[in-house]
């Protein structure tokens, strides 16, 4: 019996290039997906970016500057950042950034609350978004927030030198403090010597040393 070996070489020949095709095509698709994974990857940093950027901006600029705004922008020019009202700003690749400075109020206890209490006047709460829509048509947001005070000199009850939380607050340097090579102070303790609970978020300390 007689078989017929240039069909059965032709029939491998195509179940061959039907294999390689199927696994060409599956190769360019995972090749496809992981292209538009790393494109949403590189759009949700760029856009993280631009929104800390809006942040560090408001953080640069004097307490007095930062007017109340609901969709603002911000300005480099004259090497300082500048605060506007003309938002959301288109940043570039497809990315927009609005900006917003809010009023915060606190409680009699000077606790930041949501609803009632009164308005303080050396905080403000800043939020940076950063926009931008994928190629599937959905809508992304990157929101970056923060709490700015003007402790420094403050106007009104919340921050000065006489208020309840300031007060349970004992700068210890005297118990074990010492002194190294004349510009160091090691072994200062903060205390707090109150019930409730206090975060500091910056402090200054000034001194002079007798021995320079």
């Amino acid at each position: 019996m007689k078989t017929n070996r240039h069909g059965f070489v032709l029939l491998e020949s195509l179940l061959a290039i039907g294999v390689l095709a199927y696994f060409l095509l599956a190769a360019s698709g995972l090749a496809f997906i992981a292209k538009v994974g790393s494109g949403r990857a590189h759009q949700a940093e760029l856009a993280t970016w631009t929104a800390q950027e809006g942040i560090d901006a408001l953080r640069s600029m004097s307490f007095a500057s930062l007017a109340n705004t609901e969709t603002g922008s911000i300005a480099f020019a004259n090497n300082r950042w500048a605060l506007g009202t003309s938002g959301p700003q288109s940043i570039g690749n497809g990315i927009t950034r609005a900006i917003r400075v809010m009023s915060v109020n606190r409680d009699a206890s000077c606790n930041v609350v949501t609803s009632g209490g009164t308005v303080d006047p050396d905080s403000r709460a800043l939020e940076s978004t950063s926009s931008w829509t994928d190629a599937a048509g959905r809508a992304h947001s990157a929101v970056i927030a923060t709490l700015r005070t003007q402790w420094e000199n403050p106007q009104g009850t919340c921050f000065g030198p006489s208020t309840p939380q300031c007060d349970q607050v004992i700068i210890d340097f005297t118990t074990s403090g010492e002194w190294y090579g004349g510009k160091q102070l090691r072994s200062v303790y903060i205390i707090n010597s109150g019930t409730t609970a206090v975060t500091i978020d910056r402090m200054a300390l000034t001194w002079t040393n007798a021995q320079e």
